[in-house]
């Protein structure tokens, strides 16, 4: 195949069955069975991301005017330049958006393949949610299953489901991880894993007891805390 120049009409056959195994494990697979585009399934696993934009609102809108392309790209000036809230979904959309963590992330981490492969697909908007059952007419819940406010859908399901919640503890992790190294740094203090996260279970703690309601809801589904 690589010496010969294949007709057009060979290259489509050979992918009909390779998008037929894929999606079906047999000879042929029609659109319904087909969740992600051929397209987009022969794309280097390094291209698969989308556009981003909860991540290209957080970039204040004198830089996106005034930046150029090149100067972004320039030792990764772009990734300097977010300055708004640090979001979930803010923080999803800048791992999909760097080049190569983004699969690496998913495909190179140790998981079941099925667990991989039902991330990928959460990315690609191809899971099978209340929403996409809806708009095929098949049966589906009037309301998420999990809270029983609103309809399901992939973006609410793993990433707006207890999202300020999620907001919180991504916030104090990040600023316990910060305490901690500078405590290493200037106190002579040694590395802990286990130290950081009885630290920032503690402050889970604190920070429930202080107000933080949604942040305890979220614990509260997942485990006790335990002081």
């Amino acid at each position: 195949m690589i010496a010969l120049d294949l007709p057009r009409w060979v290259i489509k056959a050979i992918d009909k069955k390779r998008r037929g195994f894929l999606w079906k494990g047999q000879e042929k697979a029609n659109g319904g069975n087909c969740l992600v585009s051929w397209d987009k399934v022969q794309r280097p696993l390094e291209y698969g991301a989308e556009l981003a934009p909860n991540l290209f609102s957080a970039v204040p809108k004198g830089v996106r005017k005034s930046r150029t392309v090149a100067q972004a790209l320039h030792n990764r000036g772009w990734v300097r330049d977010i300055r708004g809230a640090l979001t979930v979904q803010v923080l999803m959309e800048y791992l999909q958006s760097v080049r190569f963590p983004t699969w690496r992330r998913i495909w190179k981490s140790w998981a079941p393949l099925r667990c991989k492969f039902f991330l990928w697909l959460a990315i690609k908007q191809r899971i099978w949610t209340a929403d996409r059952l809806a708009k095929r007419g098949l049966p589906h819940h009037a309301a998420c299953p999990l809270c029983d406010q609103e309809q399901e859908t992939a973006q609410h399901l793993l990433l707006t489901y207890h999202r300020k919640g999620l907001n919180s503890l991504i916030i104090l992790v990040t600023w316990e991880i910060w305490k901690h190294r500078n405590a290493c740094v200037f106190k002579g203090s040694r590395p802990s894993v286990q130290l950081l996260l009885q630290t920032v279970s503690s402050e889970c703690v604190l920070w429930c007891m202080a107000g933080a309601s949604k942040l305890k809801e979220l614990l509260d589904r997942s485990m006790p805390l335990v002081p």
